[in-house]
């Protein structure tokens, strides 16, 4: 199904800003290899991810996102930069799910000797709400430690 994406209320990012964030990542080779219905797609996952994760100071009750925060005028450039990491994230799970070690946390494997390296804490990182290391680096500061009761 093709999503459209609409800035406020499904994703922080345009597909083209995504496109211009990800030219200095080299997963950007494999962005490039989807459709834009694809690459839309998860930028929208990506957005509910992120929005899976409970901030303090949301700017007003009525923005359908998180961001801005009250204290901030506009969605700030690392928030739309994790956005990206995090839909690249997404794509890579999606072939990870397909080989059987999604949750396994393979680190490594070596065909000869058959030995396999394990990681719990990457795992362990596959069950939260944001899936990319990199992009829940860029969001903890503004993720509340303790949910709303």
């Amino acid at each position: 199904m093709a999503i459209t994406i609409e800035v406020g209320t499904n994703s922080y990012i345009t597909l083209a800003e995504a496109n211009t964030i990800l030219e200095i990542y080299p997963e950007y080779i494999l962005w490039g290899l989807l459709t834009d219905v694809e690459k839309n797609n998860l930028l929208v996952r990506a957005t509910r991810n992120i929005e899976n994760n409970y901030y303090s100071n949301k700017k007003n009750y009525t923005q359908k996102l998180s961001f801005p925060l009250y204290y901030q005028s506009s969605v700030l450039d690392v928030i739309k930069e994790a956005q990206a990491i995090e839909a690249i994230s997404l794509m890579d799970i999606s072939l990870i799910k397909e080989s059987g070690e999604y949750k396994s946390g393979l680190l490594s494997e070596k065909v000869r000797e058959a030995s396999k390296t394990y990681s719990d804490s990457k795992a362990n990182s596959l069950t939260r709400a944001i899936r990319s290391d990199k992009a829940y680096r860029m969001l903890n500061r503004f993720i509340k430690k303790t949910a709303p009761y």
